[in-house]
């Protein structure tokens, strides 16, 4: 059986060309989980915990579908000594088999060895070390809670692969990532009053100021692009407030106002876990701690700004729960702007894990969010992610 067949079988109808090399080597074996080399970071590491037979088993699930064992092994020997970009090339085939709850794991749990230097690397105490792993413990047991049983899908696997290139680390309460800004949009500073604003570099936009064929916002009356330009003197740009974009134009001069963050500008973008503690006092400590970790420990990044885009900086959120929530307040703490479409269903697998395929009018109501969430989806309601920029968190490097 050549490569092609196999992809074939499986629907891949496209691989890295390294794949074709790594399939010969194998010749016909099955090598994607080496469990003696794993026990040790396990004992170590305490990486899977309760779930360590869970997986153990789905490796035992996985061989007797030789043709999926087959592609992870291509996959985790594929990825050893690769970039996370030159990884990304790599893609698993789209099953719904039993076998395969744990297929996306694997390659990643034979990359320990690595992701583990690269925070000893960045001193990382073994401590500090486990608590990163945690990762693959966490997304384990939250498919469990969505779908019943263990499992690892697609999505975390990509997640997971943050801390396999260590290009994230866990602090308190947040999950901070170095990322670059990508959005068409530039932060402004006033250069005597200290006030900042958004501007816009293009999109296309609603009329009521958000992105134009989202969710309840395809109606194209009204509607207006983001038309930008700049010279020597000034910028012309729409306007961002609160999270919504201002349907005429303004002008900001040069003389009168600095750029402070622009696209490609690297950023800490933050990432907010379950449960979380929104206290003012725990989210300070936070951003104050995991900044600090930022600048020490990663001397190669200098990012210059703590970035956030979220459903839950979402600006209808304060219509849902009232300006003294905990979590208002949060988004209330970023310069917003619109960044995507208004999607159905955007947050329920935050607020309503494992209900997310039921009807709205089952949906549970034993929160205020899940309460008032609930009613304003049965309404034709739907959030979008809103990225914004915390002003009181430039970076100084």
């Amino acid at each position: 059986m050549s490569l092609k067949d196999l992809a074939a079988r499986l629907g891949m109808e496209e691989y890295p060309e390294e794949f074709e090399r790594i399939y010969e080597d194998l010749d016909g074996k099955a090598d994607f989980f080496n469990k003696e080399e794993f026990d040790k970071y396990e004992e170590e590491y305490s990486i899977l915990r309760e779930y360590y037979t869970d997986v153990i088993e789905g490796a035992e699930a996985l061989l007797t579908n030789k043709d999926l064992s087959i592609w992870t092994s291509l996959i985790t020997r594929f990825l050893k000594g690769k970039t996370r970009e030159e990884g990304g090339l790599a893609k698993f085939p789209k099953t719904d088999l039993e076998c395969a709850r744990m297929m996306t794991i694997f390659p990643l749990l034979a990359m320990i060895p690595e992701t583990v230097r690269l925070y000893a690397e960045h001193n990382f105490s073994k401590e500090e070390i486990s608590y990163q792993l945690r990762v693959f413990h966490i997304s384990i047991g939250l498919t469990k809670v969505a779908t019943g049983k263990p499992g690892f899908s697609v999505g975390y696997y990509n997640w997971s692969r943050n801390y396999t290139y260590c290009e994230i680390f866990d602090c308190k309460s947040f999950n901070f990532q170095f990322k670059k800004m990508t959005l068409d949009a530039k932060l402004i500073r006033n250069k005597e009053s200290g006030e900042f604003s958004v501007i816009m570099t293009g999109g296309t936009f609603h009329r009521t100021g958000v992105v134009l064929g989202g969710f309840g916002c395809e109606d194209e009356e009204g509607s207006f692009v983001a038309e930008f330009s700049e010279n020597d003197e000034e910028y012309v740009a729409h306007e961002a407030v609160g999270g919504y974009v201002c349907p005429e134009p303004t002008v900001f001069k040069k003389s009168e106002w600095e750029c402070v963050i622009d696209k490609d500008d690297e950023v800490i973008s933050l990432h907010i876990p379950r449960n979380v503690d929104f206290s003012d006092e725990a989210i300070d400590e936070s951003l104050d701690m995991g900044i600090k970790i930022a600048k020490e420990r990663f001397p190669e990044h200098k990012p210059k700004i703590i970035f956030c885009s979220s459903w839950l900086l979402d600006p209808q959120l304060a219509e849902l729960l009232s300006e003294s929530s905990k979590i208002v307040k949060f988004g209330n703490r970023f310069m917003r702007f619109p960044g995507g479409k208004r999607v159905e269903k955007t947050g329920f697998g935050f607020v309503f894990l494992g209900y997310v395929d039921g009807k709205y009018e089952d949906l549970p109501e034993d929160t205020t969010l899940r309460r008032r969430f609930k009613q304003f989806s049965i309404d034709g309601g739907a959030m979008a992610f809103v990225p914004g920029f915390m002003v009181d968190r430039l970076i100084e490097n």
